[in-house]
């Protein structure tokens, strides 16, 4: 059945949990894990869709948190060096490109 099959997404958090409660108009308790059962009783068929969107939103996130533990692996003990442009880092500074300036976080 393709609901289980999203429902058992290791992916999926507690933020998506309760989003997908949300969509039920219902309240999502960590203490309390959903159960096949229950989510049937919830009427969680009625929409499959939304559970189905949280899924691959989970799976995305999931994955890009995968990529940067990998990252963070592989550059570990590196020791970065930052030197002046020629002519001054001022200038430099100024003609770096906006899009990797937000993607370093400056």
């Amino acid at each position: 059945m393709p609901l289980f099959a999203e429902v058992a997404n290791p992916a999926l958090q507690a933020r998506h949990w309760a989003a997908i409660y949300g969509v039920l108009d219902l309240t999502y308790d960590e203490e309390d894990p959903p159960t096949p059962s229950k989510l049937l009783d919830y009427g969680i068929m009625e929409h499959f869709d939304a559970v189905q969107a949280q899924g691959a939103v989970a799976t995305k996130e999931y994955s890009m948190l995968k990529a940067l533990d990998k990252m963070e692996a592989e550059w570990r003990g590196l020791d970065f060096k930052v030197k002046l442009a020629p002519g001054g880092g001022e200038k430099s500074g100024r003609s770096c490109d906006r899009g990797v300036l937000h993607t370093q976080g400056a």
